[in-house]
């Protein structure tokens, strides 16, 4: 039982950084390995910096800042849709001496829609595997790539309770 409630703090941590680096920022890049396929796609997206990026990238982008430890609530708040319902969550869960230690990877990232997109994802925590090849879902809103809130209630489920902001939110795929 120690293993799973371990596991589910670490899953907590790493919901909590997704939801803190979700999509939007502004316009910062980052560098990141992958270890995947990733789809290719003609259609760009443009970042609140105004420089043309591919939905990918963007989507990437998110969920590795999301992910990160060291992003800011507030800008973790901002990278999830709905993320204000999430805000109490999110700063809770950042108190956790863990959640500076967390970060993510995005091995694939599959846009099944101009406003949606499957990604697959792994979440470290001090640099090692936690969670490996997790899915979730993006989603476009106002012009930016978001961390669909489902992804975070998923993650959170996995813990074993999820707050109320859940409610009412899809989990899949």
């Amino acid at each position: 039982m120690g293993f799973r409630r371990r596991i589910g703090e670490l899953v907590v941590v790493a919901a909590l950084v997704c939801a803190a680096a979700g999509c939007g920022g502004g316009g910062s890049s980052s560098t990141t390995t992958t270890t995947g396929p990733s789809t290719s796609t003609t259609t760009t997206t443009t970042t609140t910096a105004g420089s043309a990026t591919s939905p990918e990238a963007a989507i990437k982008a998110a969920w590795i800042k999301f992910f990160n430890g060291a992003t800011p609530v507030a800008q973790r708040v901002a990278l999830l849709a709905g993320g204000s319902h999430f805000s109490s969550t999110i700063k809770s869960l950042s108190s956790n001496p863990l959640a500076s230690k967390t970060s993510a990877t995005v091995s694939n990232v599959t846009v099944t829609s101009p406003t949606t997109a499957t990604v697959t994802f792994s979440v470290s925590l001090a640099g090692l595997p936690v969670l490996k090849n997790v899915k979730g879902t993006a989603v476009k809103q106002n012009g930016s790539w978001l961390v669909d809130a489902g992804s975070l209630c998923k993650l959170l489920a996995l813990q074993g309770s999820k707050p109320a902001a859940c409610a009412g939110t899809s989990t899949s795929p």
